[in-house]
């Protein structure tokens, strides 16, 4: 089910996030693999609530020294708060522009992610990492990049 705008997608069965069916990763031709969709999704729909891992300063400093340097987001007014996102949050590429927004709710620990304009079945779900779908700044991944 994909969630149309102005609908929940917590339930009031007490799942607060839940991966949908319609998702799917696959070697994709922007890098590495990717995350698509086997449904049309409307814009303003919400295609993924993943839960996050909002980490301390001591493993912000170690996770850029780690594997999972690539899989992690930054937030924050000067960037400081790291988390790294399950579910798929970590596994969509980057790509300007992007057809999906993304947006931290981390009272809840949670980070949502919805349609920017309408995505076609079989279509990859991209983001942009600088976090605005049309920002064109370049995006600097280091020599790390290869670990992905």
């Amino acid at each position: 089910m994909v969630f149309e705008k102005g609908t929940s997608p917590v339930k009031d069965d007490g799942i607060i996030a839940r991966k949908p069916d319609y998702l799917f990763v696959q070697d994709s031709p922007l890098h590495g693999r990717g995350v698509f969709t086997s449904v049309p999704i409307r814009r303003g729909g919400i295609i993924e609530m993943a839960p996050l891992i909002v980490l301390n300063e001591n493993d912000s400093a170690l996770i850029k020294e780690s594997s999972l340097y690539t899989y992690y987001f930054l937030h924050g007014k000067k960037a400081e708060i790291c988390v790294l996102g399950l579910g798929y949050a970590s596994l969509y590429n980057h790509q300007y522009p992007a057809n999906t927004k993304y947006r931290f709710l981390l009272t809840k620990n949670l980070m949502e992610f919805s349609a920017f304009r309408d995505i076609q079945a079989g279509e990859e779900i991209t983001i942009n990492y600088n976090g605005s779908p049309n920002d064109s700044s370049p995006v600097e991944f280091g020599q790390l990049n290869d670990r992905t």
